[in-house]
């Protein structure tokens, strides 16, 4: 487990740096829009159940 756990982590960190290296400013832009959308359809869901209750 802890081996497969260490590759994974290495793995990743080479394609985040790959990745990061030829489009930095193109992998920036896209992680702000998606954690943006994700946070939107959150809050709007737990308003929704509050007055429910």
């Amino acid at each position: 487990m802890l081996k497969r756990n260490k590759a994974n982590v290495v793995n990743n960190t080479e394609v985040a740096e790959v990745k990061q290296t030829p489009t930095p400013s193109q992998a920036k832009p896209s992680m702000t829009p998606e954690p943006m959308e994700v946070q939107t359809p959150v809050q709007k869901s737990t308003p929704k159940p509050t007055p429910t209750f």
